[in-house]
């Protein structure tokens, strides 16, 4: 009798579950009922994963941005951060697009995370460490992380949302709560930038893009080059995001030394996303436009969960359980 058909009807029968079996050298062995539990919770949290509709975004209308686009310091960032780009990728690697055509970003992005994941954070990071003098970020960070660590959070806080509207769409610089490590110095007034609807994660069509190409590189290179903590909350159901300046992300735990020092902590990574943080649990978009995601989050057994946010299997079923859990 074939054992995988056995099993499938056990699971399916209203008797009680039988021990599993495993056949070997002639003789059958029990497996223990910690892993018969263990299994089961596995593929519960992956049936409920597995049933819970794929996230699409908002149902109104794409914004139109042309006013965005036509204003003078939008577009030479955006000039900027695409020349950018083409060296992060390789000379001849730019978009066939025109001059100040946002999709050419896109583009660019969905080359960039056609690399393995921690290379895409890497390159991304060094992107926007390229944005400035070299001196700065280290500088910055001496001179008002250090010192001035509100100011500098408030600064940030204006600075991005200032220049990143051709990135992200319309935001604004909001208060947030106060930072649970530093309440007293960061007390989140006029610290946060809250992103409307993100254009970017619109575009792109994919929570990988918001993990590895935005939320870990942009955490990483304030945190770790710049001295002052960020955390980013993106929000998949409406694509909006709060920047919380001044708030340690819970995958920069080994750049708090940093604060208030910068320099990137002799390394070029981003760390990868904690399996158990609840804002990146979130399965593959149902307009995602990369299969390899969708079929890698398949082979982890991770149901629909995003493949390209949670790099390894383990990570992967635990960011299945957490989705199970909300839904």
């Amino acid at each position: 009798m074939d054992v995988g058909a056995a099993r499938c009807r056990a699971s399916t029968a209203s008797l009680p579950r039988p021990p599993s079996l495993a056949r070997g050298g002639g003789r059958i062995a029990a497996v223990s009922p910690q892993l018969h539990q263990a299994t089961r919770r596995r593929r519960a949290a992956a049936a409920a994963a597995a049933s819970s509709p794929a996230p699409s975004g908002p149902s109104t209308p794409t914004p139109d941005y042309t006013a965005i686009d036509r204003n003078p310091l939008n577009a030479a960032v955006m000039a900027l951060f695409r020349a950018r780009m083409v060296d992060a990728l390789g000379g001849g690697a730019d978009s066939p697009l025109p001059k100040g055509d946002y999709n050419a970003i896109i583009d660019l992005t969905r080359a960039l995370n056609a690399r393995p994941p921690a290379q895409t954070r890497r390159d991304t990071r060094a992107i926007l460490r390229s944005l400035f003098p070299a001196w700065l970020p280290r500088a910055f960070a001496l001179l008002f992380a250090r010192n001035l660590p509100a100011l500098s959070a408030r600064l940030n806080a204006w600075a991005t949302a200032l220049t990143c509207q051709w990135l992200m769409g319309p935001c604004a610089v909001v208060d947030v709560d106060p930072a649970p490590h530093a309440p007293s110095t960061f007390d989140g007034r006029g610290m946060g930038v809250r992103v409307e609807r993100c254009r970017y994660l619109e575009a792109a069509g994919c929570a990988a893009v918001c993990a590895n190409s935005c939320r870990l590189p942009t955490q990483a290179f304030f945190a770790r080059d710049m001295g002052l903590p960020l955390a980013m909350e993106p929000d998949f159901a409406d694509f909006s995001c709060t920047f919380r300046f001044g708030h340690r992300a819970p995958e920069e735990a080994g750049a708090w030394a940093l604060e208030g020092r910068g320099g990137g902590g002799g390394d070029d990574g981003c760390g990868a996303t904690r399996a158990d943080d609840p804002v990146m649990a979130t399965a593959c978009f149902a307009q995602c436009p990369s299969p390899r995601r969708r079929a890698a989050a398949g082979e982890q057994g991770a149901a629909t969960v995003c493949g390209g946010i949670f790099e390894d299997e383990e990570a992967a079923r635990k960011a299945a359980g957490v989705l199970a859990r909300r839904t």
